[in-house]
């Protein structure tokens, strides 16, 4: 089978949006052939040193600032395509300037598509989402409702996001659907050890991966850096944050304001990450503020298996999930974060959860729901 993958965000990326068709590929190699159209790398705000998926062909497009220019960056590059030579094609979105691709494919062949949504576009269901009325119907009307249209099959994160997106288009009943969790990446953790972190009870290390603040109500920054500093400094405890990827301002402020020992260590290659959180971070905090979906930082967190608080829109997808762990906690205010670090403290949690199956949130297996889903078309 020769499988033709779109996906803006690639290796060497740092972005999480790389990881769920960068494991994808991985994984179909071991079967397939494969190529991949992806943004010209010096257009990488940050890169990794991760090693190219081995065998992968890679096709570069040249993508501006703008949303035409992307556009036209994936037609140019597709342009360079036999598309005769490919049994099927993926589109990752977002980025959404992708989405053109589909009705420029079937033009030129009858070859079966297959969009994969890692986040829904024309309605956001975001706490934060400013978009207007008038922005959602010209994104729909002009760019996602044509593609959808023309795409054979869907793949999608979470199951409240796929029924969403049949509500707002209801011709999608008859479309091959599939949801696709994005699940850790089992493959590049293969080599991570997991071990209980030496504690000597006057410490506690809190360890983000990747954006929180973005995820959070503004209003809400300032109470939750004060609670994180005044709770742990009231149990005689010295507390320290790492995190890893791009500094944040605001939150490097609030840290210093509240005397707290932040340490940002920028982008490094994912399994590096990974380690260091599994062998310093006593718990691991993350934010969300979608209504629907479950990201991808939360099933790296499962893997490592230690506490989670999250800050968690209530009534949320993501709410009811890190709920459902014995030490996973969703907040929304300051009292449900103090009433978290309580149990934490009291209970001495030093896991998420005692024999939590973590084969099921591996990408290993979702990657192989999707491999037989890309067979239904073939």
């Amino acid at each position: 089978m020769k499988v033709l993958i779109v996906s803006p965000g690639f290796i060497p990326s740092a972005t999480v949006g790389k990881i769920r068709m960068v494991s994808l590929s991985k994984y179909l190699m071991q079967f397939d052939k494969v190529t991949v159209i992806q943004n010209k790398i010096s257009s990488y705000p940050q890169i990794t040193d991760e090693k190219p998926v081995k065998g992968v062909k890679v096709i570069e497009a040249d993508v501006g600032e703008t949303f035409s220019s992307g556009v036209k960056a994936y037609k140019r590059a597709l342009s360079k395509v036999d598309l005769a030579s490919y049994d099927i094609v993926i589109i990752s979105v977002g980025p959404y300037y992708t989405l053109p691709l589909v009705n420029e494919i079937k033009r030129k062949s009858d070859i079966p598509v297959i969009i994969d949504y890692r986040d829904l576009w024309t309605r956001s269901y975001r706490d934060n989402d400013k978009q207007s009325k008038l922005e959602e119907y010209a994104k729909s009307f002009f760019y996602e409702r044509p593609a959808l249209k023309k795409a054979d099959g869907i793949t999608i994160c979470d199951e409240k996001s796929l029924q969403a997106l049949k509500e707002q288009y209801s011709f999608l009943e008859k479309i091959k659907s599939k949801v696709i969790y994005n699940g850790y990446d089992d493959f590049a953790l293969k080599d991570i050890k997991l071990r209980d972190r030496e504690n000597d009870n006057n410490t506690i290390t809190i360890g983000i991966y990747g954006k929180f603040s973005i995820y959070v109500k503004s209003s809400h920054l300032p109470w939750i850096v004060e609670e994180l500093g005044e709770f742990w400094k009231a149990k005689n405890m010295s507390l320290k944050i790492i995190q890893y990827g791009n500094k944040e301002p605001e939150m490097e402020k609030l840290y210093s304001q509240n005397d707290i020992d932040y340490e940002c260590r920028g982008f490094v290659e994912y399994s590096k990450g990974m380690q260091a959180l599994a062998d310093e971070a006593d718990v691991l905090m993350a934010s969300n503020d979608a209504i629907m979906g479950y990201g991808t930082k939360i099933f790296d967190y499962i893997f490592l298996n230690k506490p989670i608080i999250m800050y968690i829109i209530p009534g949320s997808t993501s709410d009811a999930f890190v709920n459902s762990f014995d030490h996973g906690y969703g907040f929304f205010t300051r009292e449900e974060l103090r009433a978290a670090f309580d149990d934490i403290y009291n209970s001495k949690a030093k896991v998420l959860g005692e024999n939590i199956d973590y084969k099921k949130y591996g990408r290993q297996m979702q990657n192989t729901i999707f491999r037989d889903f890309i067979k239904e078309f073939i």
